[in-house]
């Protein structure tokens, strides 16, 4: 079973910042983001918002 989900993150205004596949339980290093508020929108329908702080 693949568990590869294609991804694409975003800033507040809709600006794509990083795009990748990532598989089942592995993070996106978002390190070098800015504190703020990010969309991570998954090929699956998904969207998950969070703040970076």
């Amino acid at each position: 079973m693949n568990n590869k989900l294609a991804y694409k993150l975003y800033d507040i205004l809709g600006k794509e910042l990083k795009n990748g596949i990532i598989s089942q339980g592995e993070k996106i290093n978002v390190s070098d983001l800015n504190k703020g508020l990010y969309v991570i929108k998954l090929d699956n329908n998904r969207t998950i918002n969070f703040i970076k702080k």
